[in-house]
């Protein structure tokens, strides 16, 4: 079976990017003056963890490259489900990680090629909350959101929380909603 991420571009034809031999989901889409960049979760069936994979397309639809895997160690810990922001010449991309490196992540990356890596990854303090399937916003005044599932001490149970950060590292739960949760798994808002 082949999975597949399918994005409607603005020209032509939809972009299809499929591949025969993992799973891919979880796609970003972010544009930038060296073009249009999809970051996805990919997870190689020879492979025991998932990490972020980058493709590069045409503003008219047309699947330029697949880089294949930028982020993550698929022997250790994995990198997955991607959300991605533009800062000046570079792209943050925010992930999660599993058990032993449990937490979420930020990896700088040129913003003119898009697969160029900054630094090495970092940790972010987020407040002591493990948020997965990120995903983030840039606000006018530059402040940072970032909104995922948040998994909390009891199996099985997720609320959505939404924290908020000036430099993209160090998160706080978003002041106006009670302790950052915008909506608890009981199906309350707030």
């Amino acid at each position: 079976p082949e999975d597949k991420i399918i994005i409607f571009a603005q020209y032509g034809q939809p972009i299809v990017l499929g591949l025969d031999h993992a799973h891919i989901n979880d796609p970003s889409l972010i544009y930038t003056q060296g073009g249009l960049y999809l970051y996805y979760t990919r997870q190689l069936f020879s492979e025991p963890a998932m990490t972020i994979g980058m493709a590069k397309i045409t503003r008219r639809g047309i699947l330029i490259q697949d880089f294949g895997s930028i982020i993550g160690n698929p022997q250790k810990c994995g990198a997955w489900s991607p959300g991605t922001v533009k800062v000046n010449n570079e792209i943050w991309v925010y992930y999660h990680k599993a058990a032993p490196c449990v937490g979420n992540f930020r990896q700088r990356i040129s913003s003119f090629d898009g697969h160029s890596l900054i630094g090495e990854e970092q940790k972010i303090d987020t407040s002591g909350q493990w948020l997965v399937n990120v995903d983030i916003a840039r606000k006018s005044n530059g402040a940072f959101l970032m909104v995922g599932d948040y998994l909390n001490a009891l199996p099985g149970f997720q609320d959505i929380h939404i924290l908020k950060s000036t430099d993209g590292e160090h998160w706080t739960p978003y002041p106006q909603i009670d302790n950052g949760s915008l909506i608890h798994n009981s199906g309350t808002i707030g």
